[in-house]
This record gives C-alpha cells, sequence and structure tokens, in this order.
C-alpha cells in the first residue's frame, strides 16, 4: 500500500512538471512576433531552448561524446559547418556550442513546428528556401549581418538536407558566402550516430559522436572561391567520418 502511494505521488509529480512545462513553453512562443526579424540574441529564449533540449536528450536517452572542443575560442562566433544525417543533428548541435549561441538557416516547415517554430525564431534561426536560388543568397546575406554582431554563430549543411548515405551529397557551395562576409572562421564539425536513434529507442540508450575536425580561419577563406572552400570542408569531413 505504502509502494502504491509512493508510485501515485511521483506520477503526480511528473504529470505537473509536463503540464508546467508546456504552459511554459506555450507561454514563451505566445510572446514572439513571428512578422518581426530578430537579429540580436536573447539570454532568456536561448536558455529555454537550452532547457527544451536537455529535457529532450533525457526522454530519448541520448548520451554526448564531444571532442575536439578545444579548439574553440569561447569568445569567437562561429560557421558551424556539418554533416547532416539525422533531424537532430542541429539540436544536438546547438546545445553542445550553447556557448556560441548557434542559431541554423533551417527549411521553412521548422518554423511551422507549433511552440518551437516561434522559439527557433525568436533565436535568430533563418528559414532558407532551397529551390530559390536568389532568396537563400538573401539568407546567407542576413546570417552574415548577424554574425557581424559578434552575439550569435550560425550552423549550416552544405549538403542542403539529410543524407542517410554512407557517402556525402554534394555541396551547395554558396552557403560559405556568410563566413566569407561576415569574416568568421568556419569550425568544421562531425556528427556520427544521430540516425541510431530511431532503431534504439525506447530499449536502449544512444551515444551520439561530435567531433570538432579543424578550424578554417578568416585569412583562409578571404577571397577563396567557394567551391574550393567546399572541397576542402568535404575532405575534411569524409577523413573525420572513416
Amino acid at each position: 500500500m505504502i509502494f502504491l502511494h509512493i508510485l501515485l505521488a511521483l506520477l503526480s509529480l511528473v504529470l505537473l512538471f509536463v503540464i508546467l512545462w508546456f504552459a511554459f513553453y506555450i507561454t514563451c512562443s505566445l510572446l514572439v512576433d513571428t512578422k518581426k526579424e530578430y537579429t540580436e540574441n536573447n539570454k532568456f529564449y536561448r536558455e529555454a531552448l537550452n532547457f527544451a533540449t536537455l529535457t529532450g536528450m533525457v526522454v530519448l536517452r541520448i548520451k554526448l561524446k564531444v571532442t575536439g572542443k578545444e579548439k574553440l575560442d569561447k569568445n569567437q562566433n562561429y560557421y558551424f559547418v556539418s554533416n547532416h544525417r539525422s533531424n537532430l543533428d542541429p539540436i544536438l548541435s546547438w546545445y553542445v556550442f550553447k556557448e556560441h549561441n548557434v542559431s541554423f538557416m533551417s527549411k521553412p516547415e521548422n518554423f511551422k513546428v507549433p511552440i518551437f517554430g516561434r522559439i527557433i525564431h525568436r533565436c535568430c534561426f533563418l528559414p532558407i528556401a532551397k529551390d530559390d536560388i536568389f532568396q537563400a543568397m538573401e539568407t546567407v546575406n542576413k546570417a552574415a549581418k548577424i554574425m557581424e554582431k559578434g552575439e550569435i554563430s550560425f550552423g549550416v549543411y552544405p549538403e542542403g538536407k539529410r543524407h542517410t548515405e554512407a557517402e556525402m551529397a554534394p555541396f551547395h557551395n554558396g552557403v560559405f558566402r556568410a563566413a566569407q562576409k561576415a569574416n568568421k572562421p568556419i569550425a568544421v564539425v562531425a556528427v556520427k550516430n544521430a540516425d541510431d536513434i530511431n532503431r534504439n529507442y525506447p530499449f536502449n540508450s544512444t551515444t551520439i559522436y561530435i567531433d570538432v575536425l579543424e578550424i578554417i580561419p578568416v585569412e583562409e577563406i578571404k577571397g577563396v572561391k567557394t567551391n574550393i572552400i567546399g572541397d576542402r570542408v568535404r575532405a575534411i569531413l569524409e577523413e573525420g567520418l572513416k
């Protein structure tokens, strides 16, 4: 009988937490003006985003193994470039590199997700139309202007979309112009095993490996053609993903 009372009390606490959690994020999302373009970091919404990510990691039984982070300067913002095999790649990346306030250029559909579409909008994430090159370059220019202020880093997947094959898809090299325009170094990051979560959950945990492979300094991308930068980044990623 005592065990039953304890179990019911625990279930009540969990239910209360879930209700308060959703109430908090619904309220936060309603305070975001979706018609406004945000260009400056907001610490409150960043912390809210990171806490939601941590909650999701606990629920999905995700463990992180991060290497190479010592290559990053905590006082510097970067242009994070990575491979893309899972929908969770950006979520895990903005959490791992939370000191750098990473926003992403992401497909417009993500901004329509209830609650969190508004929150990522408030955190300066930008929708990028992959099928419209002119609109895509406009988004790249906006990302560069935001990075120039020094508060926010940006993340991008040059493959353009999630690619589950062993070999990476062709790069959209135009995305590297953001780093050039903003005069920011490129951080090349390999993400491994994120696509195993669906297979492992809920019976097994999943260890995700995130490795900062190399930092390409500003001096080495100035005046360089984007296809050459893309080839260099691709080579680094292919070696790091072996």
